[in-house]
């Protein structure tokens, strides 16, 4: 009897920290069963998410893709930069983490575009519990760190991000109007140091587009991740 309600306290465990993971991750596209180690880093991730409490990620926004059945893509968007996101690639060798400008999601081009700003190895990823923090520690320099807008009057402006070696880069470009008046280079007009943290919007606006990033296919439906999801006996 012992022995059956400490298996019951458990299962209630599993499945009060998958309902709080299905708060922040609704937009599941992977098709998938996830790995114990991709729920492992997910519930992870949302304790980070929930603490930080960015009022420019909006959690209905996040969303999970993949590359084939061994690496999983976590999303996650600025809600006012034309879908600019840090993105974290999963395996079970790593992390990375970068920044991309997210679009059409029927190829990757646009996140195998994205600026590097960590890569981590895990040690053991065999063991019942990985080690996540080096990874979720870059996370949180993401969030809490500084995005400069490089603004074109009030209606257009470049997205810069210091990568890996610090040296600041361009990740996107959000523009008001469908094409610019003027072709060609032309001088900021001023820039802004903005953070995910932010109470306010930033200066120059665009939707993250997240409902179009995965309309490229009609019939296919987003996966409810949580179906798949099971307690490990």
């Amino acid at each position: 009897m012992k022995g059956a309600t400490g298996v019951g306290f458990a299962q209630a465990n599993y499945w009060l920290g998958a309902l709080r993971i299905m708060a922040w991750f609704t937009r599941d596209h992977t098709g998938r069963v996830l790995a114990g180690y991709e729920r492992q880093f997910l519930a992870a991730l949302v304790d980070l998410l929930d603490e930080l409490g960015a009022p420019q990620i909006d959690e209905s926004e996040t969303a999970l893709t993949g590359e084939g059945s061994h690496v999983l893509i976590v999303l996650i968007p600025h809600r006012a930069l034309g879908g600019v996101s840090i993105v974290i690639w999963l395996d079970a060798n790593g992390a990375q983490v970068t920044w991309a400008q997210v679009s059409c999601l029927e190829t990757h081009d646009s996140l195998d575009l994205g600026i590097l700003v960590g890569r981590f190895r895990f040690r053991s990823f065999r063991s019942k519990v990985v080690d996540f923090s080096p990874a979720l520690d870059c996370i949180r320099s993401q969030i809490t760190g500084p995005v400069t807008l490089r603004c074109f009057g009030d209606e257009r402006a470049s997205i810069l991000i210091p990568d890996d070696k610090g040296k600041l880069r361009e990740v996107g470009e959000i523009s008001k109007r469908v094409q610019p008046d003027v072709i060609g280079p032309v001088a900021p007009v001023r820039e802004a140091i903005i953070y995910l943290t932010d109470s306010e919007p930033p200066p120059v606006t665009a939707p993250s587009g997240v409902d179009e990033w995965f309309n490229w296919d009609p019939a296919r439906r987003a996966t409810r991740w949580w179906q798949f999801w099971r307690p490990t006996p």
